[in-house]
């Protein structure tokens, strides 16, 4: 029943116009993120591209031209690329991949400068693409070696370092999306809970009952996670619960953010 309401707030109205989902929303995210995927993902063909029509200001004085002759070919692909790209800088919500599709109008338009290019023979072009393939491959495969704050496997080994696994079953990430990589590594469930309120499920893997007062009343989960930020939101919540107190435990990084680990006390009535 609230699908829609999840859908227009969180996934449309808070990835545009605020920071909540944390997706470089700072001023200059889209340049930070969305520029080098695009000079970089078009590399080696923008630079010949720019070279087959005789330079920058060529290219530049070539856009202008088809823009102003109202060459409805070249407008489809600039609108295709431009306004899309502008709505994705504009957004709050920034990543690399959101703009993969955009490489298909800037395919196209960098084709256009490129087939009547005499001196891209089939065998130079055939040559080319080779090459780049070949260095996709190499950058692919060394990708698979470099380490990441995303990557469960080095979650899972910050929390052998901190926790004795032996008794834990649950591993409950309160108000953040759970690294269910870790179900994994660590043999344990991953599972959301929130500190109440209406909910917006995203994920089929969320509780039916994922309210922080209900998960304490179960006494299932055996260690809480959650962003350092929130500490002080949890405990509260915590406490606001009843007779149970929060107690950090360790830690680890995961996706940019140092997460804390908290287990859950049976306080003391008379305390």
């Amino acid at each position: 029943p609230d699908r829609l309401g999840y859908f227009l707030g969180s996934e449309v109205y808070d990835r545009v116009f605020t920071a909540k989902h944390d997706r470089n929303a700072q001023w200059y995210g889209g340049l930070k993120i969305y520029v080098p995927v695009l000079l970089v993902g078009a590399l080696p063909w923008w630079i010949l591209a720019v070279a087959a029509v005789g330079g920058p200001r060529a290219a530049w004085a070539r856009l202008r031209g088809s823009m102003a002759e109202r060459r409805l070919d070249a407008l489809l692909l600039l609108y295709w690329l431009l306004l899309p790209l502008a709505v994705f800088f504009l957004s709050r919500s920034r990543l690399e991949l959101y703009i993969l599709p955009l490489f298909v109008p800037l395919a196209l338009l960098m084709s256009r400068a490129l087939a009547d290019w005499p001196w891209l023979t089939p065998r130079r072009f055939a040559t080319i693409a080779g090459l780049t393939a070949v260095a996709l491959l190499a950058l692919k495969g060394t990708a698979a070696y470099v380490t990441t704050d995303r990557d469960a496997r080095q979650m899972a080994a910050q929390i052998r370092q901190t926790l004795d696994l032996h008794d834990i079953e649950e591993i409950a990430f309160f108000d953040m999306r759970a690294f269910f990589g870790l179900t994994m590594y660590l043999d344990v469930r991953a599972e959301s809970v929130r500190i109440g309120g209406p909910g917006r499920p995203h994920s089929r893997q969320l509780a039916t009952e994922d309210e922080l007062c209900d998960e304490l009343d179960e006494h299932e989960h055996n260690v809480f996670a959650l962003k350092r930020v929130r500490a002080q939101q949890f405990t509260d919540g915590v406490s606001a619960c009843g007779a149970y107190a929060a107690l950090e435990i360790g830690k680890f990084h995961g996706d940019g953010h140092e997460i804390v680990l908290f287990r859950i006390l049976t306080a003391d009535p008379g305390g």
